[in-house]
This record gives C-alpha cells, sequence and structure tokens, in this order.
C-alpha cells in the first residue's frame, strides 16, 4: 500500500504504529525504524544516512532464509543478533534482539552516524562469510565449524575476530585464535562431550578478548580454552580422542556433514599443508571399505561364529574402515569383494573393490588403503588403519599440552561416593581379588577368553547384578580406568579396559589389555 503523508508528519512513527496492527516485521525492520526515528530527532538528513549505510542491508540476500540450528531465520536477523552478542558481551535471545538493541542505544546514546557506521563495515565483514577461501584458515573454520559442524553459535566470536584491521590483530594471532577454537569444538565432538555450555563459553571468551585486546587474541583463546577443566568445557587431550575413536561407531554416531568433514580434513592433511594442494572435493559420499553387508562377499572366515559376527559389525563402523568416493562410484563398488581374483570367484566381473578405487579415485585416502593392502582387507587392517587416522586428526586438531589438572580425567565426570575396601564375594564362594562393589564385573572380566566383548550396559548391569551410576551413562571419562572411579578400577584390575564407548547407543567394548 502506498500512504501520503502531509507535512510535519513522522514516518516512523506511522510506521511503528502499523506495526502494533499485527504486520508481521523482521526484527532488523525495527532496529531500522528506530535508528532513523533517532536520526530524524536530531535533525540530521534521514535519505543521505539511509543510502549510505542502510540501503544494501534492504537487498534480497539479507532477507533470505538461513539455517540457524534447527530453525531458519533472516539473514539478517542472525547478523544483527551475532553483532549485539559481540557488542554486549551477554548472550542475546533471537526474541529480544530489537528490544536489547533499542535499550543499549538509549541507555549508551552513541552518536548514530558512528554506530550506522559500525553496523556496515561489519555487516559487509559477516556478508563475506561465504565467500572466504577454503585454504584460508578463516575460510577453512566457516566451513568445519559453521557449517559442517552447524555451530552457528560461535558466529559472534567469528565476527569478533574478523573485523579488527591487520594494525591492530596480525593474521598470526587470528589464524591461532581460530584454529584453537576448531579444535576444541572438534574434539569436543567427535568425544561426544556436551554442548550444553557452548553459548556461555563464547560469551567468556567474547570478554577476556574485549579485555586482553586483538593484539593477542590467538594467545587469549588458546590459553583460555586450554585452562578449562569442567565436564561442559575440557579440551579433549590426545590420549583421550584415542581412546573414544579406537571402537567408536563413527558411521552412526556423527551427522553424515559432520563424518564428511572429519574425512576431508584428514584427505587434505595427506595432500600437504594447508594451501599447498588442491583440498579434497566437497559433497562425496561417505563409504565403507568391508560393506555393512559384509555377509554376502567378506564373511568366509567367521562363517558360524556369532560372537566374531557381532564384533565384525561393530567394526565396520569405526573410523579405520571408511573413506570417501564420488556418487557415481559408491553403487559400483557396493558389496564387491576386496580382490579382483575372488570378484571373478564370484562371478562378479574381473575387477575387485580395490582395483576399483584405484582407477576411478583421485584421494589420497583411497591409494594409500589400496597399496598397503593388495589382496586383503581385514579387521586387524581397520583397527590399524583406524589408530594411525587418529594420530593423524591429533596432528590437524592440535591442542597445547594440557595443565596439571587435566592429566587426571575422572576429575571431568561425577563419581559415586568411595566405597571402603570390602572384599566381596565371587559367584563360586571364594573371595574376590578386587574389593567394592563392582567386584562382579571384575571376576566375570577374569573368566572370559575372549580378546574382545562387546556389550550392552544392560548386560553390564546384568554381570553386576545392580544398576550402573548415573555417571557411567552420561560420561566417557567414567569408563576408562583412571585411579578416579570404582567401575574405572574394577575394569583395569581384571587385565581389561574399556573402548569404544557409545554413550547414545549405550555400548561399550571391553579389550583385553596386552
Amino acid at each position: 500500500m502506498v500512504i501520503d503523508l502531509e507535512p510535519g508528519d513522522n514516518a516512523q512513527v506511522i510506521f511503528e504504529t502499523l506495526n502494533h496492527r499485527g504486520s508481521r516485521l523482521l526484527a532488523a525492520d525495527l532496529v531500522k525504524n528506530f535508528l532513523f526515528q533517532v536520526v530524524e530527532s536530531q535533525g540530521a538528513d534521514v535519505a543521505a544516512l539511509y543510502r549510505a549505510y542502510w540501503r544494501d542491508l534492504d537487498n534480497d540476500h539479507w532477507r533470505q532464509q538461513v539455517a540457524q540450528g534447527r530453525l531458519y531465520r533472516p539473514r539478517i536477523d542472525v547478523f544483527l543478533n551475532h553483532w549485539l552478542t559481540m557488542t554486549l558481551l551477554h548472550e542475546v535471545p533471537s526474541d529480544r534482539v530489537f528490544v536489547d538493541f533499542r535499550d543499549h542505544v538509549r541507555r549508551t546514546k552513541p552518536p548514530i552516524s558512528e554506530l550506522l557506521t559500525t553496523l556496515a563495515s561489519d555487516a559487509a565483514v559477516y556478508a563475506q562469510l561465504d565467500k572466504l577461501p577454503y585454504d584460508s584458515v578463516e575460510g577453512r573454520f566457516h566451513y568445519r565449524i559453521l557449517r559442517a559442524m552447524n555451530s552457528g553459535v560461535v558466529g559472534p566470536l567469528l565476527l569478533w575476530l574478523l573485523r579488527w584491521h591487520e594494525q591492530r590483530m596480525l593474521a598470526v594471532q587470528r589464524a591461532k585464535a581460530l584454529t584453537a577454537l576448531e579444535s576444541w569444538i572438534v574434539r569436543r565432538s567427535l568425544c561426544r562431550a556436551t554442548v550444553k555450555d557452548l553459548n556461555r563459553l563464547v560469551v567468556d571468551l567474547l570478554n577476556a578478548l574485549d579485555k586482553a585486546g586483538p593484539e593477542t587474541a590467538g594467545d587469549t583463546v588458546e590459553n583460555y580454552l586450554a585452562a578449562q577443566t569442567t565436564d561442559s568445557r575440557f579440551w579433549p587431550t590426545d590420549a583421550m580422542l584415542h581412546t573414544a575413536l579406537a571402537h567408536a561407531r563413527l558411521y552412526s554416531s556423527l551427522t553424515r556433514p559432520r563424518l564428511r568433514m572429519v574425512l576431508e580434513a584428514l584427505e587434505d592433511s595427506l595432500r600437504g599443508p594447508l594451501g599447498e594442494g588442491q583440498p579434497c572435493p566437497r559433497n562425496l559420499s561417505v563409504e565403507h571399505v568391508m560393506p555393512q553387508a559384509w555377509r554376502e562377499h567378506w564373511g568366509a572366515d567367521i562363517d558360524g561364529d556369532e560372537v566374531a559376527a557381532l564384533r565384525r559389525d561393530q567394526v565396520v563402523h569405526t573410523l579405520g574402515n571408511l573413506t570417501l568416493v564420488s556418487g557415481k562410484l559408491n553403487p559400483t563398488l557396493s558389496n564387491r569383494p576386496w580382490a579382483d581374483a575372488e570378484a571373478g570367484d564370484r562371478g562378479l566381473g574381473s575387477t575387485g573393490k580395490r582395483s576399483y578405487l584405484l582407477r576411478h579415485s583421485q584421494l589420497t585416502l583411497n591409494s594409500e588403503i589400496a597399496a598397503g593392502n593388495q589382496s586383503f582387507w581385514t579387521e586387524q587392517d581397520i583397527t590399524d588403519r583406524t589408530a594411525e587416522l587418529i594420530d593423524r586428526m591429533t596432528t590437524i586438531w592440535t591442542r597445547p599440552a594440557p595443565p596439571l589438572a587435566m592429566m587426571q580425567p575422572a576429575a571431568l565426570a561425577p563419581e559415586e561416593p568411595a566405597e571402603a575396601p570390602d572384599a566381596g564375594e565371587t559367584s563360586n564362594g571364594n573371595v574376590s581379588a578386587h574389593p567394592g562393589k563392582y567386584h562382579a564385573l571384575h571376576d566375570w572380566l577374569r573368566q572370559q577368553n575372549q580378546d574382545q566383548l562387546p556389550m550392552s550396559f544392560d548386560a553390564v548391569e546384568d554381570v553386576l547384578g545392580l544398576p550402573l551410576p548415573e555417571p557411567a551413562r552420561t560420561h566417557l571419562e567414567h569408563w576408562y580406568g583412571y585411579d578416579g572411579t570404582a567401575l574405572g578400577r574394577a575394569i583395569r584390575d581384571a587385565g581389561w579396559k574399556a573402548t569404544g564407548v557409545d554413550l547414545a547407543d549405550e555400548r561399550v567394548v571391553f579389550a583385553r589389555e596386552r
């Protein structure tokens, strides 16, 4: 509609009044209206300031709906949300963007022309995020964390780090900050650590950066993250990463974009330092080297052994058995045997899976698998490759040496009260060699002959004859055999260790110590 105004009519007040009648407006519309009300009240040139600083924010690009977590919001509203959080140094709920912006302006009374200049400058930085080259630290962080990891909550922190000119923040300090934050987020995700405190951590980091200044941003971020020891904030060590991933079913526990990103990062690292080689292509398919339906052509060695079959079902989803292939190659590979000869024997032509990978894939991940495994691809090969890839991941997502407090991970998880060392009774009436209420699990493990025992948490409780402590269902560290947990001591004293703990599926794999 068109409204003709008489001389002296206040366009901004009329606009705001119309909104009271139920017109659907963006938070950005209300912010713009409020700002130009102030501009008009100060007698400044509304049209000139609009053309100089806001007109570009009124185009379709800024009003486009973009994902923010599980919701979609206009890009301009997301930017204003991030900008306010960065500026106010506290979390701003999405439904309070206009109110908090208005209150901030009324409280601080900044020169509106300067405020518009700052907003336009920061908006220009935000608009370039999707255009950052992947071979830059900034572009890599944006792709891996904001897109693949879907961690948009760090947006205010990224905006703060990118808004400074080289004179205030050296590139090396910006790179150090982004590299540390990326490592912290990725490692915690791979260890299935909680993300419930990420919003507050971002705000705390912004406050620390605001206090220290942009000149030392990298040092500030790295030191702050390395000093965190609580369960919701610790930075997992290399040892924790190995423990969490050695037997983890990553194919089912990570979302496909996150898993693809991890494999892309591994491929990039094999191709050489960032910026020196072509990065891994995007949007490839995740492929199992030993297929999920392995029983069709890969089960002759364990025919009829159900325990071994269950173990193989676990192993095929682990990191060492996963790679990337093109969408066209994925159906061709399917459940095909590994070697050419075996494919021929089974009437599947003269080409096995290994040859297809060599001929049709240019990824170093696949050439390394094919070169080192000419005749077979076994569970042991998968286990060995898993360990090698985890080692490589610790060099991709590095972290400084942990403080002394981090050397005892059990302190990160709540523990049940310590028990008096009263000896328990075993099922055969003999006195258990392990004291405490978990002696039944200790004794049962001592009687097993296998080297690996995949079990559900319910099955563990059946062995114990009592419920698992609540921290065992919520904290990975509770299982890992450190001195701080009675459950871990019982497992360790029996000569075993807990690996592949999956809190989501409530499963654990016990592995015999060698």
